[in-house]
């Protein structure tokens, strides 16, 4: 166990700068950044009301203080890489699709990170001061209406993603009912309140009690201090975490996928913990280097005013990316070739971990030797060692991370299990889509063969890498085998290029509303399940598959 955590550590560490990863970083500096720019505009203001008697202090608590936002924000993605890995299989997947509750987090999210922007920008005591001025406007019982329906609106598309969520099948039932009970307690408050009664006196309450709560005195002596807004970092991490749609890496993918086999998810939550922590070192560092500009932001005094506006502005866009979903999309613009190195590490330290190559090989791997060439050496030594390795078991030379089972197993969870569902031993659920050559296929059609469903999206750089393996295997077993390529929300003309530029001819299914990958539950890319010529899943790996694993599965499909 001490060597899986080390590796684990070290990869989530250096995955700091894979395309995977960066799309974090802008919304992170974003958010401390306008936080740092707020705490210190606060303590200049304090300083002039003293009439310049007081002195500011860089003391080693407020380091401390930026430091416990840093590890504050961490936590909050690691909270949301552990709990949708582990409670993926367990409470999650009992009241509906992990998409849907990612999509929740972030499109509620991200209203709150462009509240917080406009927090940021110093723009509400302006508009409330506008709006006390508006006599007419605000006495008027229509204008209660409007703001009552407006929140609606926010509250209905942000728990359900849509303005009119009935008569969609897609939407779950269970964020209708969330927004249904957050609908009557907002018409509560506002018909309680006298919004509709007593308008005047309603808004000018609310107006108050939003000042107090944001800037009166004794809480502008709080953030000047740095030690207030634990629970804001902490629900940050968990947003921007959630509205980013990692791409899973080899060791990540195999604690993952440990997880969703429901064995031993203690030690899985414990592997991603050690990942999550690896990652987190270099945002707290960054947290660090924000807390030195303390001493240029207050040389910037003059600046103020621009600088909270900009820092603000950036975090309202950054809002706007994760309430949209449109985050990942920084991940296809910040790729490099550091990106390129974090993942080769990644997969060199798990082929490591698992025994395919020697610890001595490690250097030569990531300097991008040839991965195979290094397997066979490895192979090659092994089978000279005076001590013969244990004989494998079709357990034991199964694909780290791949969850399958021989057929006579499976049978014997299928009379346990419903007859469709995504459990290996469940018959997979039928759908149909569309191909970028405009076909329509369902999976049912496909009985009679052995299906290789996968699911990714053309930046995500481990998706990139297991698509030669897919085409070979399709390529060498087209009698018996097939692969179902199901793309993330993206355009014909992108993945037809993608598909393009590999050559690759096995089908590439779209799926431009993400139906597929709601029905399928994924948590993370890429996802590849395994069904059997009889439509039964037999295998579910998180993570890239390589030519070996592959050639596995397929020996499990026909075993």
């Amino acid at each position: 166990m001490a060597v899986e955590l080390l590796i684990n550590f070290l990869v989530g560490l250096v995955s700091f700068l894979s395309p995977c990863v960066l799309p974090l970083v802008p919304a992170y500096i974003s958010y401390m950044g306008g936080r740092m720019t707020y705490s210190v505009s606060a303590q200049v203001d304090i300083v002039a009301e003293a009439g310049g008697t007081a002195k500011l202090r860089r003391t080693t608590a407020m380091r401390l203080s930026t430091f416990i936002h840093g590890l504050a924000f961490v936590a909050g993605f690691t909270f949301v890489f552990v709990a949708l890995t582990v409670l993926a299989t367990a409470f999650i997947q009992q009241i509906g699709s992990t998409r849907a509750v990612e999509g929740i987090i972030g499109r509620v999210g991200g209203m709150l990170i462009i509240f917080l922007g406009f927090h940021f920008m110093g723009a509400f005591q302006p508009l409330f001061k506008w709006l006390r001025k508006q006599e007419t406007v605000i006495k008027n019982p229509i204008f209660s209406l409007v703001m009552a329906l407006f929140f609606s609106v926010l509250i209905v598309w942000g728990f359900t993603g849509a303005i009119i969520p009935f008569g969609d099948d897609r939407i779950p039932l269970w964020t209708i009912a969330i927004s249904g009970v957050l609908l009557a307690i907002l018409w509560t408050f506002f018909v309680a309140g006298g919004g509709f009664t007593t308008p005047a006196r309603f808004w000018n309450k609310a107006m108050n009690t939003i000042e107090v709560t944001l800037y009166a005195d004794t809480r502008r002596q709080v953030a000047a201090a740095g030690t207030s807004g634990l629970g804001g970092s902490a629900l940050l991490g968990v947003v921007f975490a959630a509205g980013w749609s990692p791409c899973i890496g080899p060791t990540l993918g195999a604690a993952m996928t440990l997880a969703a086999q429901q064995d031993n998810i203690g030690t899985a939550a414990i592997l991603i913990t050690a990942y999550s922590l690896g990652l987190g070192i270099p945002f707290l560092i960054t947290a660090l280097m924000l807390d030195s500009a303390q001493g240029i932001l207050r040389r910037l005094n003059k600046h103020m005013h621009t600088i909270k506006l900009v820092s603000g502005a950036v975090l309202v866009l950054i809002g706007v990316l994760v309430a949209s979903g449109q985050l990942q999309q920084l991940s296809a613009r910040l790729s490099s070739n550091l990106g390129g190195f974090a993942y080769t590490f990644d997969e060199c330290a798990f082929a490591v971990q698992q025994g395919e190559i020697g610890g001595d090989q490690f250097n030569r791997c990531i300097a991008g030797e040839d991965y195979n060439g290094l397997v066979e050496e490895h192979r090659a030594r092994n089978q000279t060692a005076p001590t013969p390795m244990p004989e494998a078991t079709p357990e034991a030379s199964a694909p780290s991370g791949v969850l399958s089972a021989n057929i006579s197993s499976i049978r014997d969870t299928a009379r346990q299990l419903p007859d469709v569902g995504l459990a290996v031993g469940q018959i997979a659920p039928n759908f149909t889509a569309t191909t970028t050559t405009g076909d329509s296929l369902s999976l049912n059609d496909l009985r009679g063969k052995t299906v290789l469903l996968n699911f990714w999206f053309t930046s995500c750089e481990p998706c990139q890498k297991e698509m030669p393996a897919f085409q070979n295997a399709y390529v060498n077993h087209s009698d018996s085998f097939t692969v179902l390529a199901i793309n993330r929300s993206e355009s014909a003309e992108t993945v037809s290029a993608f598909g393009a530029e590999l050559s690759l001819t096995f089908p590439l299914v779209l799926d431009p509303d993400g139906r597929l990958q709601a029905q399928f539950n994924i948590i993370g890319y890429p996802t590849t399940y395994l069904i059997n010529p009889d439509g039964v899943i037999i295998a579910y790996h998180l993570g890239p598959l390589s030519d070996a694993d592959i050639a596995q599965l397929i020996h499990t499909a026909t075993s």
